[in-house]
């Protein structure tokens, strides 16, 4: 047999009220706010080259060279090209 619940126990509570320990803690509905920490250079790394990695498929790859050859460039210049436009856009 299931017990039944006092709501006027639930419901009557004052709102300094310690919590019941026999009542379920209602779940939090909302993810707490995450701060973003801000950007700061890190002085042992200024000059020090930072890597970026990726995984494409073989074809892509080839065809990505291939482009970058064809246009006459490199594939890491090409792409050091691209994320310097990103961010200063």
């Amino acid at each position: 047999m299931m017990a039944r619940a006092n709501m006027d126990r639930v419901f009557s509570k004052a709102v300094d009220a310690v919590p019941d320990p026999g009542l379920a803690q209602e779940a939090q509905t909302t993810a707490p706010e995450a701060q973003t920490p801000a950007v700061a250079p890190d002085a042992e790394a200024q000059g020090a080259p930072a890597r970026i990695t990726f995984d494409v498929t073989p074809e892509l790859r080839r065809a990505y060279k291939a482009w970058t050859a064809a246009h006459g460039t490199t594939i890491k210049d090409h792409l050091t090209a691209y994320v310097k436009q990103s961010i200063e856009s």
